[in-house]
């Protein structure tokens, strides 16, 4: 079946994460959905153990992650720049008017074409078509 809603209300994935199931899995013919349990894994274990037939993992926050480069994406101008508070920061997309930063690559929140080539260029991965 497709198009099932994982967790949703009196459903099996509902019912075993309400018994207390450390992780459900649901595997259907067009999604693979899992939920656990908080894990105490780093970044790279996390992609090494879910994701490791792919070719670039993106997570949102690990901002501590050590070894992992990281693109800032900025919105606000009330808060620290974080390629200033921790280390890996490669690029930054914003619309905010911020001084060049060294060895950062800066880019605006609409340029995602622009980003993706970065990305590629950055881990040296073949070019992907994207349209």
């Amino acid at each position: 079946e497709q198009g099932i809603v994982f967790d949703a209300p009196g459903t099996d994935t509902d019912r075993h994460r309400q018994a207390g199931a450390d992780t459900v899995l649901l595997v259907a013919p067009d999604q693979v959905t899992m939920v656990g349990n908080r894990t105490d894994k780093s970044l790279v274990e996390l992609a090494h153990l879910y994701c490791a037939d792919v070719d670039i993992v993106i997570g949102e926050g690990f901002k501590g992650a050590a070894g992992v480069p990281k693109i800032e994406v900025r919105r606000e101008t009330d808060q620290p720049l974080l390629c200033r508070q921790v280390t890996g920061v490669v690029a930054m997309a914003t619309n905010l008017a911020f001084p060049e930063e060294p060895g950062l690559a800066l880019f605006r929140l609409d340029q995602g074409r622009e980003i993706a080539e970065f990305i590629e260029g950055y881990f040296h991965l073949k070019r992907l078509v994207i349209d």
